[in-house]
C-alpha cells in the first residue's frame, strides 16, 4: 500500500511538471518519516522509506514514460 501511495504522490507531482514541487514533494516525505522517527515509541523501519522513495522515483518514470509514448504516436499519426 505504501508502495502504490507513494507511487500515486510521484505521478501527480510529476503532472504539474515543476522541479520545484518535486524537490519539496521528495524533501516532504523524508521529513515526515523523521518526524514519525522522532515522536513513535515504536521503533520505525527505514525500509519503507526507501519503498516510500522508490515508489515516489516509480511514480515520476511512469508519467515520463506515458508522455513518451503518447508524444510518439501523436507523431507517428
Amino acid at each position: 500500500m505504501l508502495l502504490l501511495t507513494a507511487t500515486c504522490i510521484g505521478f501527480a507531482t510529476g503532472a504539474l511538471r515543476s522541479a520545484f514541487s518535486l524537490a519539496i514533494v521528495a524533501t516532504l516525505i523524508v521529513v515526515a518519516f523523521a518526524i514519525a522517527w522522532l515522536v513513535s515509541p515504536a521503533p520505525v523501519s527505514f525500509l519503507n522509506l526507501l519503498i516510500a522513495i522508490g515508489g515516489y522515483n516509480l511514480g515520476i518514470v511512469g508519467l515520463m514514460g506515458a508522455v513518451f509514448v503518447t508524444e510518439t504516436r501523436s507523431q507517428t499519426a
